[in-house]
């Protein structure tokens, strides 16, 4: 059973108040595997705020490659952590369920994009969603499962595309309103993902708003 500490529920408070979506997401999720999602969206989360909040691309950069080395510390070597979200990913046993290839490739993803002040083409905008959120999602389903799930890592990075879409809509040149409404969609994805009756889910899913999703990001590239 995941140990609900008081500096578990700090970390679910904080992806609560700027990722609401996908902390609702989790609680379709086992209840003792909440915590190792929370964790992970906890971190997510920090990387996005590095990226926001620091004044040059090599101040950020230099933040996201000690997160590198934090992981790399963790994961191999097994130290001590005493950062909440590290220690989270002790307690939660993330460090076993997820590789430790996925969670650098969520730092990197964002250091590739850092000097070009973020993605500005289509293709650029997939990239980064794919190591971001597609990763993302990958590693929340490696915690569910501990394995590799495609659909997963696809509804994740499609997610990611529509929420960069919204902050950078001047390349995509989509109304808002049918990107929200994506947004919503595919937060339900999220939900279906995770579900507690994990081997019906794909029953449920079919690939039917994936591959929805898929025409739309189609016909925006041509």
């Amino acid at each position: 059973m995941a140990k609900n500490t008081d500096k578990n529920i700090t970390l679910q408070q904080q992806v609560k108040s700027f990722d609401y979506e996908r902390w609702l997401t989790v609680h379709y999720a086992p209840a003792s595997k909440r915590a190792a999602l929370f964790a992970l969206l906890a971190f997510n989360l920090d990387l996005s705020r590095i990226i926001d909040t620091a004044r040059e691309p090599m101040l950020a950069e230099i933040k996201l490659v000690w997160w590198r080395d934090r992981l790399s510390e963790l994961w191999v070597d097994a130290i001590t952590p005493a950062h909440p979200i590290l220690q989270a990913f002790v307690d939660q046993a993330v460090i076993k369920a997820v590789p430790l290839t996925l969670m650098h490739e969520m730092i990197d993803g964002r250091i590739v994009e850092l000097y070009r002040e973020g993605p500005h083409t289509v293709e650029a905008i997939e990239a980064y969603a794919a190591a971001t959120g597609g990763a993302l999602a990958e590693a929340m389903a490696y915690c569910l499962t501990g394995r590799y799930d495609q659909q997963a890592r696809q509804v994740g990075t499609y997610y990611a595309v529509v929420l960069t879409a919204i902050q950078r809509n001047t390349v995509l040149k989509i109304p808002k309103m049918i990107l929200k409404m994506r947004q919503d969609t595919l937060a339900v994805d999220l939900q279906v993902v995770l579900a507690r009756d994990y081997s019906e889910r794909k029953n449920i899913l079919s690939g039917r708003l994936i591959r929805q999703f898929k025409m739309l990001w189609a016909s925006i590239k041509t």
